[in-house]
């Protein structure tokens, strides 16, 4: 017995069993049907009528799926591009007796798949397309704190430049074998720095400390101007200390009796964000919270902080 599609005579086998319903699976373009022991030749040709749509549906769908794996098959992982503003980003492929295959995004911007010994490359790309979108966002981040931490290196060395709300400092280093010294001279706008370690995590470790105290003078100006401002709508508001210290990550705090907390890095940014850290702080003395009334109590101090916000979310030295 033979069926026809699409200019091609496939052979028609048929397998009985106990099974109470017809199965058809495809080898060698032959059909194979596996049917109820029950049925006679005419109870199946009878089936062939009444199903022929079905079945040409399913060898169709069947040799599209075989294109397609023999296509994918010739496919191999080097000839695979990934590109993030036009440059091909590499990808390694690290084999061993794992089950699973897993996916990171390493430090220098480069793709790592973990894969079985057996695993073919195919199988690797199609994981890949899977997860292009996820790849992207987090290659993109990846790439934005490279040059970002480039940029860093460059500014740490002598003759690099360093921003103090948006004032440009030269910067000179000099070896020296005993103290660790870091001073301005207002002049030049020249901050000169002296160690024994002039790596840049060394200069940049003394130049934190050293902020903190440059900071001091202007975050108290500037809370005493942020603060004669927010009494003409808060005239009760009491600020009992003002610290100000470098932390990695908050940017300040306020607590229940009036302390407030600045972080010395903010003068790394412009002066409208450090008053809008400041005015944030000051609306805790009202709202020691995010509710909808701290935020339009805020916004009337500063309407534009979600544009600060994305300023303030860059990491910055």
């Amino acid at each position: 017995m033979l069926f026809h599609f699409n200019n091609f005579d496939y052979k028609v086998q048929l397998i009985r069993s106990t099974r109470k319903s017809i199965k058809l699976t495809i080898s060698n373009k032959t059909l194979i049907f596996s049917i109820p022991s029950y049925y006679t030749d005419g109870n199946f040709e009878s089936f062939l009528k009444e199903k022929k749509n079905w079945i040409v549906n399913f060898i169709a769908k069947q040799e599209t799926a075989l294109v397609s794996e023999n296509t994918a098959t010739n496919q191999k992982i080097r000839d695979y591009k990934i590109e993030i503003d036009g440059k091909n980003v590499p990808i390694k492929v690290v084999r061993s007796n794992r089950k699973n295959m897993s996916l990171y995004i390493r430090n220098k911007g480069l793709i790592e798949i973990k894969a079985h010994y057996s695993e073919p490359d195919f199988k690797i790309i199609d994981f890949l397309e899977h997860k292009k979108k996820w790849i992207i966002k987090h290659l993109t981040i990846t790439l934005k704190e490279i040059a970002i931490k480039d940029e860093k290196i460059a500014a740490f060395i002598d003759g690099g430049t360093i921003y103090y709300l948006e004032q440009p400092y030269l910067l000179s280093v000099k070896h020296n074998e005993i103290n660790y010294i870091a001073k301005l001279e207002k002049s030049s706008n020249t901050i000169y720095v002296e160690s024994p370690d002039l790596s840049t995590d060394t200069i940049n470790h003394i130049l934190t400390q050293w902020e903190q105290n440059f900071a001091v003078s202007f975050v108290e100006k500037e809370l005493e101007y942020c603060l004669e401002i927010f009494r003409k709508q808060v005239p009760t508001a009491y600020v009992k200390s003002l610290k100000v210290h470098f932390y990695k990550s908050k940017l300040g705090s306020c607590d229940t009796k009036g302390n407030i907390t600045i972080n010395s890095k903010l003068i790394r940014y412009n002066l409208k964000c450090l008053r809008y850290i400041i005015f944030h702080e000051l609306c805790h003395l009202v709202h020691f919270n995010h509710s909808k009334a701290f935020y339009d109590l805020q916004v009337q101090f500063v309407p534009n902080y979600k544009d600060l916000n994305k300023i303030l979310g860059k990491s910055i030295y």
